[in-house]
């Protein structure tokens, strides 16, 4: 008789061990989440509740907007690390493929979502920081960042699939790396900016199409696009707007020697029939450099000769130069057979062309 009454209590005790064991293990789906067993939080300064660890099982999660009665405002550091061991256990956690972010939370902590196969994610635009290695390491192919966040940290979204992402105007901070590794092709940096870090759209290797408010005057392209079509792009316009600038200042410096040859007329000052030499090895290293250089004059004609370092393939240089020449002052304007204007300046036995000096042997 004994046995038969306590059979029924046994069996109810094991059938709710299973219960309860099955739902810890499996964690269910959709709002189940929402429950607050499944999850460890602290009450915050602000009287609301910063969930600081995921217990669940479960890869689709619903955060819920109030635990015992007060706001969930915050999602603390590392609380829903993909792959992360559980805080006080051998379990753990899951790699969370869904999560709903209720319109409570303010703050989104230091990798809160990292390490997980988040395709998607929606953040309410009661959010205003969005920390460092927040949802890095994921699968996200788009985000909208809501007018309500002005911080992005650094690799906040770094290394995902990102190929579409929306920033709104109160953002005024984006951190080092923030959207590094990802597949953008475009972005819209908004006029709220003032702070872009390190790295932070670099290695979107196709992103192209990039548009910076004429507020952001401080950007630095080459680190914040680093391995983009867009710094190509940029690179290359650069390289074209410097070779204009120095076309248009090398033909102001012909025009410029050519009025010099025009007032000097014949003169030929007292270069006529003279030679100036210069022939010199500096130490430099295990090795030395070597340079040497004359130039004859003549009856209005020169012979130029330069060779330096023939013994080095890569710092070897000489040339052969002739033409004719003018002297204006101390300024000798040089002539060359190919129509170019050059100049340097005579000073008693010495004479700087191109930043050498050499000297007056006859």
């Amino acid at each position: 008789m004994t046995k038969k009454k306590r059979m029924p209590r046994v069996l109810g005790a094991a059938t709710l061990a299973v219960l309860v064991l099955g739902a810890c293990a499996t964690g269910g789906q959709g709002s189940e989440y929402t429950r607050a067993r499944y999850f460890r939080w602290e009450q915050n300064a602000a009287g609301g509740v910063t969930i600081t660890d995921y217990i669940g099982q479960g890869t689709d999660v619903r955060i819920p907007s109030r635990i015992r009665g007060l706001p969930v405002t915050a999602v603390g550091s590392q609380a829903f690390l993909g792959g992360g061991r559980i805080s006080g256990s051998f379990q753990s956690r899951p790699r969370l493929t869904s999560v709903a972010i209720p319109d409570s939370v303010t703050s989104i902590g230091w990798r809160a979502f990292f390490g997980n196969r988040l395709t998607n994610v929606v953040i309410p635009d009661s959010v205003t920081t969005i920390g460092d290695g927040a949802f890095g390491n994921n699968q996200l192919t788009s985000v909208v960042i809501p007018d309500s966040v002005t911080t992005i940290g650094n690799e906040a979204f770094r290394n995902n699939q990102l190929t579409s992402v929306v920033i709104s105007d109160s953002v005024t901070t984006i951190g080092n790396d923030a959207f590094r590794n990802n597949r953008l092709t475009s972005v819209v940096i908004p006029d709220g900016v003032t702070s872009i870090g390190h790295g932070a759209f670099g290695y979107n290797q196709q992103l192209a199409a990039v548009i910076i408010p004429a507020s952001l005057t401080n950007i630095n392209i080459p680190n914040v696009f680093m391995r983009t079509l867009y710094l190509q792009q940029h690179n290359a316009r650069q390289q074209a707007a410097r070779q204009e600038q120095q076309a248009a200042q090398q033909a102001l410096e012909q025009t410029r020697l050519a009025g010099l040859w025009q007032q000097a007329g014949n003169s030929l000052g007292a270069l006529r029939n003279t030679s100036w030499h210069y022939d010199a090895r500096t130490p430099f290293g295990n090795t030395f450099l070597h340079r040497f250089e004359r130039i004859d004059f003549g009856d209005g004609s020169y012979i130029h000769e330069l060779r330096e370092n023939e013994h080095d393939i890569f710092f070897a240089r000489r040339f052969t130069r002739t033409g004719t020449f003018r002297v204006s002052g101390d300024t000798v304007i040089f002539l060359s057979s190919g129509g170019v204007y050059t100049y340097g300046t005579a000073i008693g036995n010495s004479l700087r062309v191109d930043g050498r000096t050499i000297h007056r042997i006859r």
